[in-house]
């Protein structure tokens, strides 16, 4: 941005305004939210959005496959996502069909985006490789496992854990689980991008550049 305007003062770094209308929503309480899709909740949830990686598309499987056996360890509901539509989605939600029947799973095609802040909110963690593991949730103080490179060079808080792998996968979701020192660190609400003010903070700027 500075290369296209030549000059510093022209700039402003403002966040991300997605956050704006997290901070602006009134999201749904746990237990509403499980009456409404039917989820206990009276137990921890665990959050996962997997999407295909386009640029390492033969790793969808292995991924995927990797986050849903560590899932089957932990005493949780598991909730999933499906993928956007991006190429090789078929072989996630194939992935994902497999524990349709399984306990504590639940599996969902879509959910209106208020619902599905609230379900991130109420989570124990997400993992995957959705954006909103950088965007929305250090923001709500959620710990999140990064999975693979679909987030690669993008900026993240203290919240986010990369992993690659079953393995990374596996000492990822047991830091979340013993390590406190991280778990301080999440619960500060730190966020790369901003504070949910990211409109107000361009219409200032606006107004003083044609001031």
């Amino acid at each position: 941005m500075t290369r296209m305007t030549g000059k510093v003062k022209d700039v402003m770094q403002v966040g991300a305004i997605g956050l704006d209308s997290l901070m602006e929503n009134k999201l749904s309480k746990k237990r509403n939210l499980g009456m409404r899709y039917k989820i206990p909740y009276g137990k921890d949830w665990i959050l996962m959005v997997m999407h295909p990686d386009t640029l390492h598309l033969g790793r969808a499987w292995g991924d995927t496959d990797a986050i849903l056996r560590q899932l089957m360890e932990r005493d949780a509901i598991k909730i999933l996502i499906y993928p956007n539509s991006d190429a090789k989605h078929s072989v996630v939600i194939d992935e994902i069909e497999k524990y349709r029947e399984m306990k504590d799973f639940r599996i969902f095609e879509s959910v209106p985006h208020s619902d599905f802040l609230s379900m991130l909110k109420h989570c124990r963690f997400i993992i995957g490789n959705s954006s909103c593991a950088l965007l929305e949730a250090p923001t709500l103080g959620i710990p999140a496992v990064n999975v693979g490179d679909r987030q690669k060079g993008r900026e993240r808080g203290a919240n986010v854990l990369d992993a690659r792998g079953a393995a990374g996968v596996e000492r990822a979701i047991n830091k979340i689980y013993k390590d406190k020192a991280f778990l301080k660190q999440v619960a500060k609400r730190e966020s790369p991008y901003g504070n949910g003010t990211a409109s107000d903070k361009i219409m200032t700027f606006l107004e003083e550049m044609i001031q």
